[in-house]
């Protein structure tokens, strides 16, 4: 599985809004001071935008990564409670808290831009499998189509052909794939502008077989000249 570009781009930004939060002195310094009406957790509302979205994914993608980056969340929320607490009881100065907060927002922020740069490289690698699935052509089918001594495998199934006639005629007709043969090709003693008896019977067992194995072939009669396999194009 690998994050789609759009769901890696949430991320960078969610840790960009996040680096902002925590290199705003201003913000700060308002919260050092305890300044009324300023709630530290409702300042983290929108830089944590989309959060719950992101984790399920991450959920799916790796558990392991999601694990990390909810326990930063916990904690990044627990201190924006404890300075919110203290702005309530009117505290003043509370210096270590504050700091403790953007920290805990960098934290954050650097956690997902890790995750942003793996889900990038894993997108990266399913794009390069997939070009290489486009730029591998099917193999010809008269190449799937193997010979040994009294045997025809297609795929490497056998096909049962048997020996004889029809087991030369198509191999014969394999190995000019595409192109047009003879009857006389197919068999010597057949008329020139006819097919023999012996190449008709042969064809219709090549036929029969073809369709039963689902071969994507099929052997066309060109009236006074001979019989050319080519590809199906259903």
């Amino acid at each position: 599985m690998a994050f789609p570009s759009k769901t890696i781009e949430l991320i960078e930004r969610m840790a960009e809004r996040l680096e902002a939060w925590a290199n705003d002195k201003k913000r700060h310094r308002m919260l050092c001071y305890g300044l009324a009406g300023l709630g530290c957790r409702s300042s983290l509302s929108e830089p944590l935008r989309g959060f719950g979205t992101i984790l399920l994914k991450l959920k799916c993608w790796r558990p392991e990564a999601a694990q990390a980056v909810e326990k930063a969340h916990i904690r990044l929320l627990s201190s924006a409670k404890e300075i919110d607490q203290e702005i309530k009881n009117g505290r003043r100065g509370f210096v270590f808290s504050a700091s403790a907060v953007q920290v805990s927002a960098s934290l954050l922020a650097k956690k997902l831009r890790t995750i942003a740069e793996m889900a990038g490289e894993d997108l990266s690698v399913e794009k390069q499998k997939d070009k290489r699935r486009l730029k591998k052509k099917p193999r010809p089918i008269n190449e799937r189509l193997t010979f040994r001594p009294g045997q025809v495998l297609f795929d490497g199934r056998d096909l049962n052909v048997g020996t004889g006639a029809a087991l030369e005629i198509l191999e014969t007709l394999v190995r000019n794939f595409g192109n047009l043969v003879p009857f006389q090709t197919l068999d010597g003693n057949s008329p020139q502008k006819e097919a023999s008896e012996k190449i008709r019977t042969a064809i219709g067992r090549i036929r029969r077989i073809i369709k039963s194995a689902k071969i994507p072939v099929v052997i066309d009669n060109r009236k006074g000249e001979g019989y050319l396999m080519r590809p199906s194009t259903k």
